[in-house]
């Protein structure tokens, strides 16, 4: 027999020493184990005298030898051990108030037949035969069901079985599963809202982008929707304000209202630029300090990209003239940046500014380095650039894609469609749907689904868009707007991160739902894509395909 716990006077352990006599008439071998410490309370209001009273009574009666008590903390596998070893598990608890009791839970979870007071929590646990109720101190009553159970093989065997089922639902694999049934009843049966169209969420409001810009720059995090200034701001973020307001005036869009801001991000682009190093510098403190002398390669090949775009699209002729001037500088000191990825960027950089910032026969010996950089890696690794797929990974196919189209080379063309091919299918869940590479990168094995950012998503998109642009292939087009669907909730977590109403995006998706975060990186991610997939859409309009 077994009772388990912080030993108090409510425990009621006094009931089973005096049925003891009677039990051992019937089962002479039985011991009843009292397995706990004294309440640290009790202890310092009375030391051990409860324990101690229990030792006398065991005494008087003569059935010490049959009383073990193990005084003190059990953990919970030694617990565990000890309960399985245990026939009759007994809760005398002294008063009905006993709301619950994990103990009782314990035994019942692992199948072990009961006898207990009727307290609140046994009442309804014991109930349809899992165990059996004496009355409160009832001596005579715990003597006669304990000692039935001990002697009876069939009885125990019964109740321990029922007690096991009944303990079914408790175990944590049970319980996981009740809660996903719960869920998904709850998902099932909530109203469902329209998704915004996709014509509606890539016209975005641009007033998440001016909330996240002061007078310095954009702000580089943002805790919920509030900037958030104890990170200050970085000229990657900076460079993409700017490449945005460069599309929107290329298309017509917003222009004039944004162009404060377009200087805004351009005066901090000017200051980040560190003649003496070559370097764009990347992190400014919030009380506009400097953080670095410059930046990593990646960043100083997407600052370049930025003024080409400027430099072409510019609201006003004066931003043109400084981004012109600007890139030049750089562009002087790009060959010191050899990632790949700054490689690429410096490539979409001089076909979109080619004979405006660069002249053709510059962008033409840069692309060439570039293009037999990018396919002796390719050639290299395999069927990617890199051991492992980390960030931003479709823009490596997509400078294949660009420079094989301006320099008529069907073979590089082809080489960066086959990886884009290669890398799409990998960022495809079941059904078509779009699953970016996470955070944590991977290559081989099954795709680890979060965290997911929209920085892949614009990044595929911008490639996908390349690509259709170069063939003309409506699979290109489709898989364009697969991923820009991520962002409308077509995603593995059924949740809209971007809200065209305000501009807003969340970071990404987590495990545990959408990171109510909404940063620079991923605000601008969703403007950019949405400026990439409306040109898309109007090709399909042209074409008499409606999206």
């Amino acid at each position: 027999i077994m009772t388990f716990g912080l030993l108090s006077p409510n425990k009621g352990i006094e009931t089973i020493i005096r049925a003891l006599p009677r039990i051992l008439e019937q089962s002479p071998e039985a011991v009843y184990i009292v397995a706990g410490a004294t309440h640290p309370h009790l202890i310092a209001q009375e030391g051990e005298r409860y324990r101690e009273g229990l030792v006398g009574l065991a005494r008087t009666l003569g059935v010490a030898d049959h009383v073990r008590f193990m005084n003190r903390f059990l953990d919970q596998e030694e617990l565990v051990d000890l309960l399985q070893a245990t026939d009759v598990y007994a809760t005398p608890y002294l008063t009905e108030t006993q709301i619950t009791s994990g103990t009782l839970s314990y035994a019942i979870a692992l199948g072990k037949p009961i006898v207990s007071t009727p307290y609140w929590h046994a009442v309804e646990a014991l109930a349809d035969g899992v165990g059996v109720v004496a009355p409160f101190g009832d001596v005579g009553s715990f003597a006669r069901e304990l000692g039935d159970i001990l002697s009876n093989d069939l009885k125990r065997e019964t109740m321990a079985r029922r007690a096991y089922r009944a303990g079914a639902p408790s175990r944590w694999i049970n319980v996981g599963r009740s809660y996903l049934d719960i869920l998904q009843a709850v998902r099932s049966t909530q109203q469902q809202t329209a998704p915004t169209p996709l014509r509606t969420l890539a016209r975005p409001s641009l007033g998440a982008v001016r909330r996240m810009f002061d007078d310095v720059g954009m702000a580089q995090h943002a805790k919920f929707r509030v900037p958030d200034r104890r990170h200050g701001y970085c000229v990657d973020d900076n460079a993409r304000a700017l490449a945005l307001f460069a599309l929107l005036a290329r298309d017509g869009d917003r222009a004039d209202p944004e162009a404060r801001l377009a200087y805004t991000a351009a005066a901090f682009m000017n200051h980040s630029w560190n003649a003496e190093k070559g370097r764009f510098r990347n992190f400014m403190s919030y009380d506009r300090r400097w953080l670095d002398d410059g930046g990593c390669d990646d960043c100083n090949g997407r600052s370049l990209h930025a003024l080409a775009l400027m430099a072409k699209h510019a609201p006003r002729d004066d931003l043109a003239h400084w981004a012109i001037d600007l890139g030049r500088q750089a562009f002087c000191h790009s060959g010191e940046w050899t990632s790949l990825r700054a490689r690429a960027h410096v490539a979409r950089a001089l076909i979109e500014a080619e004979s405006i910032m660069i002249s053709p026969q510059e962008t033409c010996d840069v692309l060439v380095r570039t293009r037999e950089a990018l396919l002796a890696q390719l050639a290299e690794t395999g069927d990617w650039f890199e051991p492992t797929l980390a960030y931003d990974n479709a823009l490596l196919p997509e400078a294949l894609i660009r420079i094989g189209q301006r320099l008529s080379d069907r073979e590089t063309l082809d080489a960066g469609l086959q990886a884009l091919d290669w890398l799409t299918v990998r960022q495809s869940a079941a059904g078509g749907r779009f699953r970016p590479i996470p955070t944590s990168g991977f290559k081989g094995g099954e795709h680890p689904k979060f965290d997911q950012q929209p920085l892949e998503a614009l990044a595929t998109i911008e490639a996908c868009v390349a690509a259709c642009a170069a063939t003309g292939g409506d699979i290109w087009a489709d898989r364009a707007i697969t991923a820009f669907e991520w962002l409308a909730g077509d995603n593995d977590l059924a949740l809209p991160l971007a809200n065209a109403e305000d501009g807003g995006c969340f970071d990404g998706l987590t495990i545990s739902g959408a990171n109510q975060n909404q940063g620079a990186e991923s605000l601008l991610a969703y403007h950019l894509a949405s400026a990439a997939i409306r040109r898309v859409m109007e090709a399909r309009h042209i074409r008499g395909r409606e999206t």
